[in-house]
């Protein structure tokens, strides 16, 4: 399954508008030492729309902070899954497009880390 952030409205076409800033997140239920996120883009089209993302993390205590600090943008020529490593305590993983009227798909995102 791919995921896809919803229309934020429809332009007079008809056609729909992307989101602002739209956001995909998982809560893993418990704090855990994340070292590694993978993530899979689409790959039967749109894989263009995975451009100026930013990865965060969030314990149950602390605020949001940036897993791989740096806005990424999906190359065509890279293999999936994209790596990206750090070394954060959290609960909470959100992937966040930066822009306005944009869309946020996704094919597959796994997490790694310890208790």
């Amino acid at each position: 399954q791919i995921t896809h952030t919803a229309c934020g409205g429809q332009y007079a076409s008809g056609e729909c508008k992307g989101s602002d800033n739209p956001w995909w997140s998982v809560d893993l239920g418990a704090n855990y030492n994340v070292n590694k996120i993978q993530i899979w883009n689409r790959t039967d089209c749109c894989s263009e729309r995975l451009t100026n993302f930013r990865i965060w993390t969030k314990s149950s205590t602390s605020d949001w902070e940036e897993f791989s600090p740096g806005a990424k943008t999906y190359n065509s020529a890279e293999q999936y899954p994209l790596n990206f490593t750090g070394n954060k305590q959290a609960r909470y993983v959100m992937i966040q497009l930066t822009g306005k009227g944009v869309f946020l798909s996704l094919a597959e995102v796994k997490v790694f880390g310890s208790n």
